[in-house]
């Protein structure tokens, strides 16, 4: 694993998600309860942006579909999607948010 800056910890407020590109690979990042969370980007169904879904709580849903999937885990939550979203463990260094991908 590589570990990579992909923002700063203020570009995502509690409660919210947001899209980063880290390398080759697109991560969702959201705080929730105050901890940092990383899933891949993408949809496992169709391959669609989740950072341009919908957030209720620790869950994320796609704005394609209606595949929704935890934030915390990357676990299917209701399909049509079955493959869960890889996650990334998340830290924050100073300011940053780094991911390892």
């Amino acid at each position: 694993m590589t570990k990579i800056q992909v923002g700063l910890a203020k570009d995502v407020p509690p409660g919210t998600m947001k899209g980063f590109k880290a390398g080759d690979a697109r991560i969702l990042i959201s705080l929730n309860d105050g901890k940092f969370y990383g899933i891949a980007d993408r949809c496992t169904h169709r391959g669609c942006a989740l950072s341009k879904g919908r957030m209720e709580g620790e869950v994320v849903t796609c704005p394609c579909h209606g595949s929704r999937f935890n934030l915390k885990t990357g676990a299917v939550v209701k399909g049509p999607a079955e493959v869960p979203e890889p996650a990334y463990p998340v830290s924050i260094e100073g300011e940053g948010i780094w991911v390892d991908v």
